[in-house]
């Protein structure tokens, strides 16, 4: 998955966008209940995490989902493993704004979806709202604007934190770096530089991207 000037939004929940390439990141702050100890912020033993997608969507086909409105920033590209299709999900009534030149596969949103100019989605819209298509941009598949988004259904799964960390990690500028899974503290990607995860669970206290983004952050192969 090639992540590229992604605009974070605090209605964005980011685990669910790694769970198509089964990594967990931040995951101590997106679970709903705590089942092992606090210790200065972070968290060890088993945690109990959850997502709710639309029907008939699976966990592992969301690249990215939001409990509310969904911002996708300029020139950003969500892409699955050897260019498969995953889906971008915005649960919340706002609906999703897909900025310029963004690319992805499958879009879902609870309510109106906006596309940038030359904005490109390789797969559907489902909607429940319209669709405004900006200048040249270009959607492959079909176009759903009633979209029934209830039942939602609830994925629920446990995933141990390691005791162990490999420490704080600390990308400076033009600097490029690949992790293995595991534990680390805070991690920071200045400008410029680059994060390269494989598959595999990472859990991280802090995880801090450049803002603006550089070009492509952080990827997950």
């Amino acid at each position: 998955m090639s992540w590229s000037r992604m605009k974070r939004s605090a209605s964005a929940v980011w685990l669910a966008a790694v769970i198509a390439a089964t990594a967990a990141l931040g995951a101590a702050a997106c679970g709903d209940e705590q089942v092992g100890k606090t210790t200065q912020g972070s968290i060890e033993g088993d945690l109990d995490l959850a997502i709710e997608l639309p029907p008939l969507l699976g966990a592992d086909s969301a690249a990215l989902v939001a409990a509310e409105d969904l911002d996708v920033g300029n020139n950003a590209q969500i892409t699955g493993v050897q260019g498969a299709l995953t889906s971008v999900v915005a649960l919340g009534p706002p609906g999703a704004l897909v900025r310029s030149d963004a690319v992805l596969g499958h879009l879902y949103s609870n309510g109106p979806a906006i596309l940038g100019d030359r904005s490109r989605v390789h797969g559907s819209i489902f909607a429940n709202g319209s669709v405004t298509p900006g200048h040249d941009s270009h959607v492959d598949g079909i176009m759903v604007t009633d979209f029934d988004f209830s039942p939602l259904k609830r994925h629920e799964w446990r995933v141990t934190i390691p005791v162990e960390s490999n420490g704080n990690v600390m990308i400076e500028p033009d600097q490029h770096e690949a992790l293995g899974p595991g534990r680390y503290g805070s991690v920071s990607v200045k400008s410029r530089s680059s994060l390269t995860l494989s598959s595999g669970d990472y859990f991280f206290d802090t995880l801090q991207l450049p803002e603006p983004p550089s070009p492509d952050p952080l990827r997950v192969t």
